[in-house]
């Protein structure tokens, strides 16, 4: 075997060989682009469902603000109702009781201060003034606020004291029966 012949054979071994480590680089190119592929689709799926389970958790939270903005102006609103309708009843009260009504109503609130202090003025408004005797006039809505003689005790049983107490006292019931 000449010299030529031998470089022939030794190219078409190199030559097979080449072809041989082409080929297996090929098929190996083509698993890794497979698996790349598998795997880019694979973290594209997790993506996608990792958004929307993130976009699902923003859409609850926004949910749960809207609600509970919604809700505080709801108690808002019926803790405005509720001062409206006692102002109104603070404004009424005076105003829808008759003159008899009225100083029934004065003598009772000066026999319940007499029953806690030795009374040495009694202060009312300027409109009942009249129905009791030796008052003082003071800016207020109706009722009385009684001093005791040494001026260190006051008992206020004033309107709009008596009504802010049965305010603060019932309020539960009285929210109750607004918003059935």
């Amino acid at each position: 075997m000449g010299f030529a012949q031998l470089e022939k054979s030794v190219l078409a071994k190199a030559q097979t060989e080449r072809d041989k480590i082409l080929a297996d680089a090929k098929t190996t190119v083509g698993e890794i682009a497979k698996e790349n592929k598998k795997l880019a689709e694979e973290f594209r799926k997790q993506s996608n469902e990792e958004t929307k389970r993130l976009i699902e958790a923003m859409e609850k939270r926004e949910v749960a603000s809207a609600r509970l903005e919604a809700k505080k102006k709801i108690l808002l609103a019926k803790k405005e109702l509720i001062e409206e309708v006692f102002t109104k009843v603070k404004e009424n009260l005076s105003k829808k009781l008759t003159a008899a009504e009225k100083k029934k109503l004065l003598d009772s609130l000066v026999k319940e201060a007499k029953s806690e202090i030795d009374i040495g003025t009694i202060f009312c408004n300027s409109k009942d003034k009249a129905l009791i005797p030796n008052s003082k006039s003071r800016d207020m809505i109706g009722g009385i606020i009684a001093e005791s003689k040494d001026k260190t005790t006051l008992v206020d049983l004033s309107f709009e004291t008596l009504i802010d107490d049965i305010k603060e006292q019932k309020i539960r019931e009285i929210t109750g029966q607004l918003f059935k």
